[in-house]
């Protein structure tokens, strides 16, 4: 069990779903339709593979300007960026209730957010996940009412990687030059844990993900925990407690 005092910041697949990963299968296929080729991302078990390459941790836009820039110089055009994720949003929607087939919310997951946010702790996301998958999800899912999802938040939408979504993240949660002290990041890959670094916020990494103890302390990790079920307020006793 881990106590936080302040804002808590959430990855989404891995951490608080499983099973949640096939959005970027949907990716390669608007993709593919765009650029009239194949471009197959695959998911191995909750790995998300393009071309042997692990995308776990990267932003959704990230994925698509890399493929863009693959077409040859001067790409990705933005206009390109954009007409993509427009295409990616509508066939999202379409697919959701398939692609959200065999997502879970990760055991403990609700009572972990519904504690957090009784004792006042603010909440938020860092995600790969563009604004629209992710509310997508969470609707499916009924995770929504913890959090909102302006694309100038936490997500995938528009910036250029990881930690910038990170940055963002932390500055809509204590505001511009606001004090991070005691504000959590918490995730399942060594991404997320060098951006919360990068952030100046505390990284505490799971074990709901594909990756180990050891691989996310060298990552950087504070602390490394079973799940988000292991964390508690710092005023609310937990389970093994008197």
């Amino acid at each position: 069990m881990i106590r936080v005092k302040g804002g808590v910041l959430f990855d989404i697949d891995g951490t608080l779903l499983t099973g949640s990963v096939l959005h970027l299968a949907q990716l390669g296929e608007t993709l593919s339709q765009y650029l009239g080729r194949d471009i197959p991302i695959d998911i191995e078990g909750e790995r998300p593979m393009l071309a042997g390459t692990d995308l776990s941790g990267w932003i959704d836009v990230q994925i698509v300007r890399t493929v863009l820039e693959a077409e040859g110089p001067g790409r990705p055009d933005e206009a390109d960026v954009a007409v993509v994720m427009a295409a990616f949003e509508r066939d999202y929607a379409a697919a959701a209730a398939e692609r959200l087939r065999s997502a879970r919310v990760v055991d403990g997951a609700i009572a972990c957010l519904e504690r957090l946010s009784a004792a006042g702790n603010p909440l938020g996301l860092v995600t790969g996940n563009a604004s629209f998958v992710a509310r997508i999800k969470f609707e499916t899912l009924g995770l929504d009412r913890f959090f909102r999802f302006h694309r100038d938040l936490g997500f995938g939408d528009w910036r250029a990687d990881r930690p910038a979504v990170a940055a963002a993240a932390v500055r809509a949660l204590v505001g511009e030059g606001g004090d991070v002290a005691g504000v959590a990041y918490v995730g399942d890959t060594q991404r997320d844990m060098q951006a919360a670094r990068a952030a100046g916020v505390r990284p505490i990494g799971v074990l709901t993900g594909t990756r180990t103890v050891a691989q996310l302390e060298q990552a950087g990790a504070d602390v490394v925990i079973g799940s988000v079920a292991d964390l508690y307020p710092v005023d609310e006793r937990g389970p093994s407690e008197p």
